[in-house]
């Protein structure tokens, strides 16, 4: 083979076709040489000669005038083949694939590819086999500039290359081969980095990345999916490793995924809507990874991309099954997710407490308990593992014939560092277990009542039902005993401020909504941390569910009395006047803009109504009589409810209304027995009362209008606000004063005259009104 210094001498001409002959011979000789070496190379090209080798196939006039002969078409097919080869093998050295003259041929190379059609006809005119080879190159110079430098990478962007990358995931769909390999590191070497670069990205090839996402996810069942056309397809393709191919497609899916909204709504459409199970082979491939003996950064990367699909897809793609109903294929992902938190939530608790090197302990465990566990359930898994990178982890990777997979980052990583970001994760996973439960028990409900309207086809086979339940319990107490040990070490004043206990407090408390008797005693002691953390004491509207239900259950006094606690009733009094204002000021944009019925306040208020039924639950469950005339309801928040109330009094639901209302009177009652009343309190008592007695009226309106349904929905909240507003009448002249001259109740209170009856035979509505009648004689 002929030495550097030959082909530098062939290189530097006279003549083309010496040139030429220089640069057939380099594309051979650069694979194996080193940097110094391809810099004299490219010194001695130069770039003139290569746009030259180009023009046949990038120059307008070219493009655009008569097809060439046969001879011509081999000569520039070959002439664009060496040059993109020549290019593609310079750019494998990081310190040429940065020189703004290699940036400057990225047009060139661009105009290559949107000239595909031509280079594909004169392909098969010719029977030249050569062109598969180019749009490779193409991809590699695109793949070398695009880690190269960050200009680099704005100038593969700005030249198609996204485009490129997703174009070739399309070209060659089910191969697994180089091209494959390339166009799906493209893809995640565009990805990476800036947020907002990336949601540019996704935003404007949205089509085109709906499309890779269903090519990548088939690079995720490599090896598994023996009987698929694209297997025996790649026996006649250069192919790649497997386990590199799958996982290049984890780092481009999880750098994909979670989809950025709204910008990305319509690759999430397109990807919802999809005929293609791509989401089944998602769960194929990661079921093939959770079963292997993998590292944790492979669990944990799994697991990562598996929380992702569930925010996507919904919670029902843990078990979603392939035909009509689920069969144990469908419930083995969901099994062994749920064993995998299992193992990696305790663990990751106490390397956030106590960070040490566990790996070989969890590697121990992972082993015991899930490998071979579902062998006769599902394919063999992968021997060996590749690490797998985090979602938007900067990486960098030489181009190669073979790309070696990203390095990942987290080993260099502190331990508490990477539970922090992984338990999230897991706590999501919960959630959504959590979520196929409660919708397996609907499902059976909804089978003697009519059509089911939950995600699952099927309902859940009750042992599994009940070891997943088991085991999200234990996990659950794990999490309590962790928040407990937070607790300590903060009274010591050694806790750091962690943020790991907002996601403590959603997970403890979506737990609770569903199984409110577990871990009672550990729940009473870490109640007030779970309640206070986070900005404006979120904490708060994560244990509301639960806790609504243990106030207004069996042992309503015992957490009633909890509740009122200076420092839990003070956080939930903060996050009611919060979410009151808020609610007030999106409902004010909202009518503005001509919409005062958007998703966003409906959520908003169905949590606000929540977390006034919890108030009122606690007011009239507490056993404290100091609490009980120490008029508990703040100013503030009475305030701000009063302003929502006003606003939303024609359009927010019945039961949020009521449970304000309810929240008001209890207030006003709790002034009256306080006995101290001020101007800003006495004004206030009286806006209170008016709330109350308009949503008397919207109440009764609706008892009229349906009062099958209305007794279903707000019978309770309805008999407890018109049973209080009747206790004010008999002991608040005020109270009876503005119930005499509230026009509704006078209208009742006629009706009731001449008929001796109410229109509704509403016992609690009666009684106010006869209250009201009789008012003077009591006062």
């Amino acid at each position: 083979m002929a030495s550097i210094d030959e082909c530098i001498s062939l290189l530097s001409g006279p003549s083309d076709e010496r040139r030429f002959v220089g640069l057939l011979l380099v594309a051979k000789l650069l694979p194996s040489e080193d940097c110094s070496s391809a810099l004299r190379i490219w010194e001695a090209i130069g770039s003139s000669f290569l746009k030259r080798m180009l023009l046949p196939v990038t120059s307008a006039a070219q493009v655009r005038g008569p097809e060439p002969s046969k001879d011509k078409i081999e000569l520039h097919l070959m002439s664009c083949s060496v040059a993109t080869a020549v290019l593609n093998s310079l750019c494998r050295f990081e310190n040429i694939s940065k020189l703004d003259q290699i940036l400057e041929f990225l047009p060139l190379i661009s105009q290559v590819w949107r000239n595909r059609a031509r280079l594909k006809r004169w392909a098969l005119h010719s029977g030249n086999e050569i062109i598969k080879g180019i749009f490779q190159d193409i991809l590699g110079v695109f793949l070398a500039t695009s880690s190269g430098s960050e200009q680099g990478k704005k100038k593969t962007v700005e030249h198609n290359g996204m485009e490129v990358a997703l174009w070739a995931l399309e070209e060659w769909k089910g191969d697994r081969n180089q091209i494959i390999l390339m166009a799906t590191s493209l893809v995640s070497n565009l990805l990476e980095g800036n947020a907002l670069d990336r949601i540019n990205l996704l935003q404007g090839n949205d089509a085109g990345i709906s499309e890779a996402v269903q090519s990548i996810s088939q690079l995720l069942v490599l090896g598994f999916d023996k009987g698929s056309p694209s297997s025996e397809k790649s026996e006649e393709t250069d192919k790649v490793d497997p386990a590199m191919l799958q996982l290049e497609a984890l780092h481009a899916l999880l750098l994909i995924f979670p989809l950025p909204l709204p910008q990305a709504e319509n690759v999430r459409d397109d990807l919802i809507g999809s005929q293609s199970e791509w989401w089944g082979r998602v769960r194929l491939g990661l079921t093939s990874i959770l079963q292997s003996k993998t590292t944790l950064v492979q669990r944990h990367s799994a697991l990562q991309l598996a929380a992702a699909m569930t925010e996507l897809m919904g919670s029902d793609w843990l078990v979603k099954p392939y035909g009509e109903k689920i069969d144990s294929n469908d419930l083995m992902f969901f099994r062994l997710v749920v064993e995998i938190v299992s193992i990696e939530v305790p663990v990751l608790l106490r390397d956030v407490v106590e960070p040490s090197d566990v790996e070989s302990m969890v590697e121990k465990m992972a082993e015991t308990s899930i490998s071979g566990q579902y062998e006769e359930e599902g394919p063999s898994a992968m021997e060996g593992g590749v690490p797998l990178p985090s979602m938007g982890r900067p990486s960098s990777s030489s181009q190669s014939e073979s790309p070696p997979p990203k390095q990942d980052k987290i080993l260099s990583e502190t331990r508490r560092s990477a539970a922090l970001r992984t338990l999230p994760i897991c706590f999501w996973l919960i959630e959504a277990v959590l979520d196929v439960l409660t919708a397996s028990e609907n499902l059976l409900e909804e089978m003697t009542t009519g059509p089911p309207v939950c995600g699952l086809v099927s309902p859940m086979d009750d042992a599994v039902a009940l070891r997943t339940i088991n085991s999200i319990t234990e996990i659950i107490g794990h999490v309590l005993e962790y928040v407990s040990e937070w607790k300590k070490l903060a009274s010591e004043g050694k806790a750091q401020d962690d943020c790991l206990l907002v996601a403590c407090s959603r997970c403890v408390g979506r737990f609770l909504a569903d199984i409110p008797i577990a871990h009672m005693e550990a729940v009473k002691t870490c109640c007030e941390v779970l309640v206070r953390c986070g900005d404006m004491h979120e904490g708060v509207e994560f244990m509301t569910p639960g806790l609504l239900q243990l106030t207004g259950g069996e042992d309503a006094k015992v957490w009633s009395n909890l509740c009122s606690r200076k420092p839990i009733f003070d956080a939930i009094l903060e996050r009611a006047g919060f979410l009151c204002k808020q609610s007030a000021a999106s409902v004010s944009t909202q009518i503005a803009s001509g919409n005062d019925h958007s998703s966003m306040a409906i959520y908003s208020e169905s949590k606000m109504g929540m977390l006034f039924h919890l108030l009122a639950n606690i007011v009239l469950g507490v056993t404290d009589s100091a609490f009980q005339s120490d008029a508990p309801m703040s100013v503030k928040v009475m305030e701000a409810a009063i302003e929502w109330f006003k606003k939303r009094m024609g359009y927010a639901d019945v039961d949020v209304l009521l449970v304000v209302a309810l929240v008001s009177a209890l207030f006003v009652k709790g002034v009256h027995e306080q006995g101290e009343v001020t101007d800003q309190s006495e004004k206030l008592v009286e806006e209170a009362l008016e709330c109350v007695l308009n949503a008397v009226e919207i109440g009764h309106k609706g008892l009229v209008a349906n009062e099958v349904v209305f007794q279903q929905e707000c019978g309770d909240t309805w008999e407890r606000l018109v049973h209080f507003m009747t206790t004010l009448i008999e002991v608040n002249p005020k109270a009876l004063s503005q119930a005499k001259t509230h026009i509704y109740i006078q209208n009742g209170i006629r009706q009731f005259d001449s008929e001796g009856v109410a229109c509704v035979e509403d016992v609690s509505w009666q009684l106010l009104l006869k209250t009201i009648q009789m008012g003077d004689t009591h006062m």
